[in-house]
């Protein structure tokens, strides 16, 4: 039995078609990352000339997927656990800071590690 197609199919080959990236066409609500990825490498399988490789939409959905992460949206995000887990740690004698720092090499968590050695 035929699988049934995805009702944002033609939107999604006509916004690549025009040149959109992934991440625009996943911004306007047409499918995720990768229900976009499939349907365009199914029809550029099929031979659906919308979904053919164009080399400015080539290079538009490359970056799009290259570009690392805004370094000041990162620092804002993790800011109050980053200055939480340095008060914390100011807090601790050279001992307990070298027990926290094996800790955390064994793969414990932050708050795991922050836990055990606050116990002592």
């Amino acid at each position: 039995m035929a699988r049934a197609r995805n009702p944002n199919h033609d939107a999604i080959l006509d916004a690549r078609s025009q040149g959109a990236t992934f991440r625009e066409m996943e911004r306007m609500g047409l499918g995720s990352l990768k229900t976009v990825q499939s349907i365009v490498q199914r029809a550029r399988g099929k031979g659906d000339i919308r979904a053919a490789l164009l080399p400015s939409a080539v290079r538009h959905a490359q970056m799009a997927r290259s570009v690392p992460p805004n370094r000041a949206e990162i620092q804002r995000r993790n800011g109050p656990a980053v200055s939480a887990a340095l008060r914390f740690l100011a807090g601790l004698s050279e001992e307990d800071r070298e027990s926290y720092r094996l800790l955390r090499r064994k793969r414990f968590s932050q708050q795991e590690a922050m836990l055990m050695v606050g116990a002592r």
